[in-house]
């Protein structure tokens, strides 16, 4: 069963799909005021982040990591394996390269999935020789 963090994610999703970034804001805050743990916070937003690299936005995906570090809540390396993603669904190797880099700066050390999303990205915008 989905927590609470959880279940107001579709109309956030409706809003952040559809550019409308501030009504996602006001969702997302009215969310976290009624769930108090930094936890489940956390993981409202990486399955928001997840579910528009899904749906091939890798701008509404890097705004909701920008919005994270807003409420003061450090990205981990499922935020950032998420929005490297959503940059490597739509071929665009820098911007996944970006935030590799901005990973490895906040000192969350990259994994078997960021390396292999890397490869993802090089391999959709048909670049072999950056993968």
């Amino acid at each position: 069963k989905p927590s609470a963090a959880h279940a107001g994610m579709a109309p956030i999703l409706k809003f952040l799909l559809a550019g409308n970034y501030e009504a996602a804001r006001l969702v997302m805050e009215a969310g976290m005021k009624d769930e108090h743990k930094v936890g489940s916070n956390k993981a409202m937003y990486n399955s928001v982040i997840h579910s528009c690299a899904k749906a091939n936005n890798p701008t509404a995906a890097a705004w909701c990591v920008e919005q994270m570090a807003r409420n003061n809540l450090s990205p981990n390396v499922v935020t950032f394996n998420s929005v490297i993603d959503a940059f490597a669904r739509v071929g665009d190797v820098a911007m996944a390269t970006s935030w590799m880099r901005q990973m490895q700066e906040s000192d969350c050390a990259p994994n078997g999935i960021t390396y292999n999303t890397m490869i993802k990205a090089c391999a959709q915008a048909r670049d072999a020789p950056e993968a």
